[in-house]
């Protein structure tokens, strides 16, 4: 029903919003109340088990991001009749049974057996099969604790509804005279200490009877039977007020502040549903009339202003019939009407009757075609002599007069509020401020009766409901025995057809189920159209119109009204909302773009200005800019940061490279050759002098080369090395490895070259190294099989990377070099074989002269060179 399809939306709510503290500590509030407001609202009816007998709107408060920021409740006429009667069947407020289930009663001096209380036990049904009161009893003092309720709080509401409990079981008898007194002396006593105040004090307010007049204030004795009045006056008037102060304390714990900064609300409003009792009084009236006026808000913002709507915009329409209850509405609530000759006949001067009412109304609206009464309509037998008849948009009822001047005077003796204001619980002398004596001398105005105050708060009610966008949740009620599996066809019918959704169905079936100004349509769906983005030109309603066309929408799918687009099918909206979708994110890319393109100029101005003034006169030092200071700058441009310090160290390398004299020049670009192909990858002595020409005890070396240079061509000698070179047998020959510009020979130690021992540099495809210190390097050709493999040897590893390098620039960089953990290579002159060479670290001691890496054969191709270095 509507309690429950109320909670689910708070429950929904809670779990598809953010989180955070704040937002947390929120919703765990606002789920807190609803056991709380439940407890003490809710009773069983006999058509509903958890049946909410007073009115509920709820204003749920939401910051800029969409979080529940805080809440706020407006409660409406409380059904507190029911603390003092219940029909057959029916049970009193939910807390009163959870109390003496699972509540503090020995401390409040009750028994846990509800029919021990006459506030209690009227209905005969204290137990319900379907509520389990001491486990909701448990989640309200739950639902206290997380709202912000105290210790005090809490024990001082429960000494109340124990002192309610103990009030219905005090009985009067007549004290011999005029007046009456308390039979039941323990019961007074007991309710009098929950009360904080004396038993002699309690006795006398609810057996005397205080009038102000003349600027005096004269108390005089009541008897039995007025005093039961007066007792269950005050019982309806204690828990009235109580409930109106934890509605106070719940909306000062879970209201927003200022600093939460409430931007938007949703409400959501559970108020009682029409009502036909057996016995229909004043709080049917009421409650009805709520009834009325919100269908009435239902006709007005569905079916009345839609067509009207339509009209206006010039819409293509039929016209719709429906049923408008404004003539009951205004029938109860307007000038010369029902409520309105309640009120007069509760101010009448003298003794007032039930009976003189429904006169007035006979004489006054008596001719009104949804009234009537047994004088205005004898041959009725079903409406009894002191009755009225209303017919209702929900159906007809009937109302019993007896008890509604009461019920709306709603006064209760001076003696009662005096009592419970000079009372030490601090709750009920909060509750009952007309109680203080000294706002009784001159006190003139008379207070407002209960049907107007509660006609007020509808209205009120609706100016806030007519700001709002309504969402309708519609409960029909399947059956009236409260039973599952059962559908009453009639009583559904019934409730489909005075609820209007029939006609409601009419009209959204024939009518547009979307509408808006062609200004914030345009704005919201530009964007799906290049013509209207990112700016329309035009007027808004020539852009709505080449919107619909880009979008390929069909005439019978909408209509352009004089102000607004009407959409008819929903998933026509639906389809508009998806493009809109997709398309915002590309569009907030773009915006991103740019704005980062924006922010990172911005901030690379302010680098680059930094950079300018640091590096102002690093032409001028010596070290080039080697020891200045970078400017920090922006996490965006650390990328940038790495490219402009390469930049600066190609720069100062250029600044020191061409101070150097020429052949420097020349050494200092094949290290840097060397470096770019093995740095970080094979160790090397960077400051090691390189010579070039490592041969100088061989006498035959400088005519061998001379001869090498005008057979073979070539101007100069790159490098030269005494090497060993492993053959294919895998044993080691003694060899001269000399590079020229054009050729690479290794030349026997007599400086004889045969042809298979030189190739031309344009031949070598790689060159590969280890990435250990041994000074072994293999030269892989592009002919397959004619690899060589040179030991530069006696521990001349640090030669290799100048080797590495000689080669590598006289190939015009056309060589690709490998650093490895092994090293394959063929040099058998077949192709298809390969052989494999492992680097591995030997301590073996070497003998003098002997090269520090040693080349250890291996069967299958797989040979070792063994390194100490």
């Amino acid at each position: 029903g509507k309690t429950e399809a109320s909670k689910r939306i708070m429950e929904y709510i809670a779990e598809v919003s953010g989180s955070g503290t704040k937002v947390d500590t929120t919703k765990r509030q606002l789920l807190g109340s609803n056991p709380v407001l439940e407890a003490f609202g809710n009773a069983k009816t006999n058509r509903n088990d958890n049946s909410s007998r007073f009115g509920k709107y709820m204003d749920i408060q939401f910051d800029y991001k969409g979080d529940p920021v805080g809440g706020n409740i407006s409660n409406y006429l409380l059904e507190k009749s029911r603390v003092v009667h219940q029909l057959k069947g029916e049970r009193n407020f939910h807390i009163f049974y959870q109390l003496l289930q699972a509540g503090p009663v020995a401390e409040l001096g009750l028994k846990n057996n509800p029919d021990a209380y006459p506030y209690l036990s009227q209905g005969g049904s204290s137990k319900v099969p379907s509520l389990n009161d001491a486990k909701d009893f448990a989640e309200v003092k739950q639902g206290m604790d997380t709202i912000g309720f105290s210790k005090d709080d809490q024990s001082a509401i429960f000494k109340i509804l124990g002192a309610i409990l103990h009030l219905s079981t005090l009985k009067f008898q007549s004290d011999g005279g005029e007046g009456a007194q308390v039979s039941t002396k323990s019961e007074l006593d007991m309710a009098a200490k929950l009360l904080s105040t004396t038993a002699e004090k309690l006795q006398k307010a609810l057996t005397h009877s205080t009038v102000v007049a003349g600027g005096g204030a004269m108390s005089s004795p009541i008897n039995a039977d007025k005093s039961s009045r007066a007792r269950d006056a005050l019982a309806k008037a204690m828990y009235d007020r109580l409930f109106t102060w934890i509605v106070e304390k719940i909306n000062k714990s879970v209201s927003a502040s200022a600093e939460d900064d409430p931007r938007n609300v949703i409400g959501v409003l559970d108020i009682y549903g029409f009502e036909i009792m057996e016995h229909n009084s004043f709080e049917q009236f009421c409650i009805n009339f709520c009834n009325e006026k919100l269908q009435q808000l239902f006709i007005e913002l569905t079916l009345k202003s839609e067509q009207e709507e339509y009209t206006a915009e010039g819409i293509t329409w039929t016209p719709i019939e429906y049923f408008n209850n404004k003539v009951i509405c205004d029938l109860i609530e307007m000038k010369g009407g029902m409520i309105a000759f309640l009120d007069e006949e509760c101010l009448r001067p003298g003794d007032t009757d039930d009976k003189m009412w429904l006169e007035k109304l006979d004489a006054n609206v008596g001719k009104h075609a949804h009234y009537a009464s047994k004088k205005t309509d004898p041959k009725d037998k079903g409406i009894p002599r002191d009755a009225f008849r209303l017919k209702h948009y929900a159906g007809d009822v009937i109302y019993e007069v007896e008890g509604f001047i009461e019920k709306n005077t709603d006064t209760l003796f001076k003696d009662l509020s005096q009592c419970m204001f000079e009372s030490g619980n601090a709750i009920m002398k909060s509750c009952f401020p007309e109680g203080d004596p000294k706002t009784w001398t001159g006190a003139r105005k008379r207070p407002t009766t209960a049907g107007t105050a509660f006609k007020t708060s509808m209205n009120l009610l609706m100016q806030i409901l007519l700001k709002k966008v309504p969402s309708y949740i519609r409960c029909i009620k399947p059956n009236a025995q409260k039973s599952s599996g059962k559908f009453d066809t009639e009583l559904v019918r019934h409730q489909v057809r005075y609820l209007g959704l029939v006609e409601n169905v009419r009209v959204r079936r024939a009518g547009f189920c979307f509408r808006q100004p062609y200004d914030k349509f345009l704005w919201r769906y530009k964007i799906l159209s290049p013509k209207t983005w990112p700016e329309w030109r035009g007027d808004a309603r020539s852009g709505v119109q080449e919107l619909v066309k880009h979008l390929g929408l069909k005439p019978e799918e909408y209509q352009l009204g004089k102000t607004k687009l009407f959409i008819k099918e929903p998933r026509t909206v639906f389809r508009f909302e998806e493009e809109r979708e997709n398309a915002l994110p590309v569009i907030v890319s773009k915006l991103q773009l740019c704005w980062r393109g924006y922010k990172v100029r911005d901030q690379l101005d302010a680098w680059a200005a930094a950079l300018k003034q640091a590096f102002a006169n690093v032409g001028n030092d010596p070290e080039f800019g080697k020891n200045t200071r970078w400017p920090t700058p922006h996490k965006s441009l650390q990328r940038a940061e790495v490219h402009v310090k390469k930049i600066h160290a190609n720069w100062r390398a250029a600044k020191i490279v061409t101070g150097l004299p020429a052949p420097d020049r020349e050494v200092m670009r094949k290290k840097c050759t060397a470096y770019s192909y093995v740095g970080g990858m094979k160790p090397w002595n960077f400051n090691r002098r390189w010579e070039n020409k490592y041969v100088t005890d061989n006498p035959k070396f400088d005519g061998g080369v001379r001869q090498l240079l005008s057979k073979h061509g070539g101007k100069d000698v790159l490098f030269a090395h005494d090497v060993v070179k492993i053959n294919r047998g895998g044993k080691p020959d003694q060899r001269v490895l000399v590079v020229t510009d054009k050729h690479v020979f290794k030349a026997a130690p007599n400086m004889s070259v045969k042809p298979k021992n030189q190739f031309p540099i344009a031949e070598i495809k790689a060159v590969s190294v280890s990435k250990g210190r041994d000074a072994y390097m293999v030269i892989h050709l592009k002919a397959e099989g004619m690899d060589t493999v040179l030991d530069l040897g006696k521990g001349e590893w640090e030669r290799v990377t100048e080797l590495l390098s000689t080669l590598v620039l006289a190939s015009g960089k056309q060589i690709d070099v490998k650093v490895v953990d092994e090293i394959n290579y063929n040099n058998t002159a077949k192709p298809g074989k390969s052989a494999t060479l492992v680097f591995e670290q030997d301590s073996a001691t070497r003998k003098p002269g002997q090269s520090k890496s040693v080349f250890k054969k291996g069967g299958k191709g797989r040979h070792r060179v063994l390194t100490n270095a």
